[in-house]
């Protein structure tokens, strides 16, 4: 009987160790994804309270950098920050 539990446990480390090794590798490879790539996401906000001013206005954010460069000289960066064409760029967060 003690044979057959060792047996089991056995078995159950060859299929959970596996598993928790993938998962852990799969975590960082998602977290090196998130830190090398470079993306753009586009929000529109409306508000009455707003002056006519603001209509169309762009406001472009860069955040969260940590320490990557994006081609030579950040030139896929730049491309993207030229494609969208905004009207102010704006700083924050994670430049080191």
């Amino acid at each position: 009987m003690e044979g057959q539990r060792n047996s089991r446990r056995k078995k159950r480390r060859k299929t959970v160790l596996p598993c928790i090794a993938g998962f852990f590798l799969l975590l960082l490879l998602w977290t090196l994804w998130q830190n090398l790539t470079c993306g753009l996401t586009e929000y529109a906000l409306y508000s009455p309270d707003l002056p006519a001013g603001f209509d169309g206005y762009r406001i472009l954010q860069i955040s969260d950098f940590h320490s990557a460069c994006f081609g030579n000289d950040n030139e896929a960066l730049i491309r993207i920050a030229d494609e969208a064409c905004p009207d102010i760029i704006v700083i924050t967060g994670d430049l080191v």
